[in-house]
């Protein structure tokens, strides 16, 4: 379990104990340049970003010496500021002056360290990278390092972009978001301090429009006993971890110098650090702009019939920006073929959307002729998560390199293949290795290979890959890792949820509308596919990850079958995507757990939870049965009223075998988001 938020890498850890005597406030003038203390400092410029505003805190330094000084700088730097801008402070020395300014301060017991020494009206600069708007410099003026080296004065500066104000210090306490030991990350970066009289509102200056979180890493500084006291702890309190990672709730912490606190946030109400009041709001869920297309397509790569560039083989000028439909989509071709979407604003797991659905993907399919294809979501185009399909989890893949395809190519091949990589061969004809199987005649047809400009070198490029999605394409060799192949099929029913260009789509009011991906399909239903982001998983592992507060700015549908047919291949088409339209205006509320029993044929038949107890995963609920060696299982859910699956099964029952490395149990009732839990078996 992660007992803390890591931040605030740039911050070089001074963990100094201080009382304030003084401050004062100040705007930098047109040249960036601060007001320096101390006989020995001529002047302060900042350079690498405009300056808005900055404050200035002068304490005493437990360091040694009774004499030494520090002084603080916050500095707020212009919200035009890049967030990872490299920020310098330069020091000038008085004329006259013989101190000496260096990054290590000086230690009685150690030798003297090696340290430019800076003549008069010479500079020395000290430089900050921001890692996501924050980061900090330190700086140490020996006035006589030579005769004196107990005597230094310790200049600190806190840079921050816009109006975040991380840290702040009043009546001596120095309260800080973040770990300073670790990078800097979300929500913390992106909370600020806002002073209120005695008291701070801790306010989100993030990016996520209407989202406070629920858990924040605070650091505390005082010179002496910490005490900090959460007014009612059914609003905020406090989590204490035990070695075994088991959070525990309490109301107040105690420590000394620098302590750290995880704050709980479940209603709006207060903290007191040492007499100074911090004021939380109420945690609230991120939004999404409602019904918006993709900013921009980063990247497409088909293998079929449309490689030529032309019609349904090119994505020039379509999706970005649109309010409909693309009368002429784009045609994905055989497995792994892809389009990457970008939307600026991102997408997240929002609360307030029905069914769960946060965004709805668009092909061009009709009843009896669904062409699977596949989705992964990126927050930052490093890390990717597949959203699991309904026959994600079914596994049984077989492979029979022996028949022949007799224009059907997925006559060869059966089940679901998680994390594979399909590899495609032109010489006279097009060959296919898929896991490792093959090579297999695909198409003699070998004008479906990608050879004109819009599949170059330069597109492929744009496309955003990790460990384990990956492209790569020579003359003769296109290879896609890191996807899902699942068995292809002309009854649309057996893509249950979570495959594009599955259900017709309809003439919908508002383009983004969802329609609950659960109800079982019927030749009547349309609308476009939902997506969650509930569904997301590790790509490597198959196992669910948090999606809470994450915002996801790229998409990418992949097709998901390998098929060459009559009318040519089986190939995923996408004629338009849009965040969900038709938002509830509070939260539409989490499906209740059904009731799941599993039998074994021997010992162990009853309750799951009579085995073994759930663990969180993000909002997914994992039971680990693999010590128990399971070969077959039957598993069964039931939850009146509501549409169960257990993993493509629409009945909730399903048989495990040895294939099976999970089992998923999905409920989902009303509009309601659904009930999730993972069964994993080896």
């Amino acid at each position: 379990m992660k007992t803390s938020k890591k931040v605030l890498s740039t911050f070089l850890a001074l963990f100094m104990v201080v009382t304030m005597f003084s401050g004062s406030a100040f705007a930098a003038d047109s040249a960036n340049q601060l007001t320096g203390f101390g006989s020995d400092i001529a002047s302060i410029g900042i350079t690498g970003a405009d300056v808005s505003s900055a404050t200035l805190t002068t304490s005493a330094s437990n360091n040694g010496n009774d004499n030494n000084m520090t002084y603080t700088y916050n500095v707020v730097l212009s919200a035009t500021t890049s967030a990872e801008a490299a920020v310098t402070a330069t020091f000038a020395k008085a004329a006259g002056s013989g101190c000496t300014i260096s990054t290590v301060p000086r230690i009685s017991n150690q030798p003297v360290p090696t340290i430019p020494v800076v003549r008069n009206n010479q500079s020395l600069t000290f430089s900050s990278t921001l890692s996501s708007g924050v980061g900090t410099a330190t700086a140490y003026v020996f006035p006589a390092l030579t005769t004196d080296f107990t005597r230094f004065d310790t200049y600190v500066f806190n840079f921050t972009t816009g109006a975040v104000k991380n840290p702040v210090t009043s009546n001596g306490v120095t309260l800080r978001f973040g770990d300073p030991a670790y990078a800097n990350t979300a929500p913390e970066c992106y909370m600020s301090l806002e002073a209120d009289g005695a008291a701070f509102n801790a306010q989100y200056e993030g990016p996520l429009a209407g989202y406070y979180p629920d858990m924040l890493a605070l650091y505390m500084t005082y010179d002496g006993a910490i005490n900090a006291t959460a007014s009612d702890t059914d609003k905020v309190c406090f989590v204490t971890y035990d070695a075994n990672g088991e959070a525990t709730e309490v109301g107040s912490i105690t420590g000394t110098g620098s302590t750290f606190a995880t704050v709980k946030i479940k209603a709006a109400g207060s903290i007191s650090v040492n007499g100074v009041t911090v004021n939380f709001s109420a945690p609230a869920s991120p939004t999404t702009p409602a019904g918006s297309a993709p900013s921009s397509v980063v990247s497409y790569l088909p293998i079929g019939q449309y490689a030529s560039g032309q019609g349904w083989g090119s994505a020039a000028g379509k999706f970005a920006g649109k309010t409909s439909l693309e009368s002429t989509g784009v045609s994905l071709g055989a497995l792994g073929g892809y389009i990457e979407f970008k939307f600026d604003d991102g997408i997240t797991d929002d609360p307030t959307n029905p069914y769960g659905v946060d965004f709805v993907v668009y092909g061009n399919a009709f009843n009896g002729n669904p062409e699977a294809g596949a989705v992964q979501v990126s927050e930052d185009g490093t890390t990717w998560y597949e959203l699991a399909g309904s026959k994600y989890y079914d596994g049984g893949f077989s492979f029979d390199g022996n028949k022949a395809t007799g224009g059907k190519y997925s006559n060869v091949y059966t089940g679901t293949l998680r994390d594979t990589t399909v590899n495609y061969t032109k010489g006279s004809d097009i060959q296919v290795t898929l896991g490792g199987n093959g090579p297999k005649t695909f198409t003699t047809a070998t004008a479906w290979w990608p050879t004109v400009d819009e599949y170059a070198d330069s597109v492929i490029a744009a496309a955003h890959q990790d460990s384990n999605v990956t492209i790569s394409r020579t003359a003769n060799q296109l290879t896609f890792g890191g996807v899902t192949a699942v068995q292809d099929s002309n009854t649309t029913a057996e893509y249950a949820f979570g495959y594009a260009d599955v259900t017709p789509n309809g003439s919908p009011a508002t383009y983004g509308d969802a329609v609950n991906p659960y109800t079982p399909y019927t030749s009547g239903k349309t609308g476009g596919d939902g997506f969650d982001l509930a569904w997301a998983v590790d790509i490597s592992t198959g196992l669910p990850v948090n999606v809470t507060g994450k915002v996801f700015k790229y998409v990418r549908v992949y097709s998901a079958v390998l098929d060459n047919a009559t009318f040519g291949e089986t190939s995923t088409e996408v004629c338009g995507i849009f965040t969900t339209a038709n938002k509830a205006s509070a939260s539409v509320g989490t499906t209740a757990a059904p009731t799941i029993t599993i039998n074994d044929g021997g010992d162990f038949v009853g309750n799951i939870a009579e085995i073994g107890s759930a663990e969180k995963y993000g909002n997914v609920d994992v039971y680990d049965l693999s010590e128990y060696g399971f070969t077959n299982l039957d598993v069964t859910a039931v939850l009146s009223g509501a549409n169960v699956y257990v993993n493509s099964s629409a009945t909730g029952n399903y048989t495990a075998g040895v294939n099976n490395n999970y089992i998923r149990v999905v409920a989902q009732s009303g509009t309601n988001a659904p009930y999730i839990t993972l069964i994993k078996l080896r």
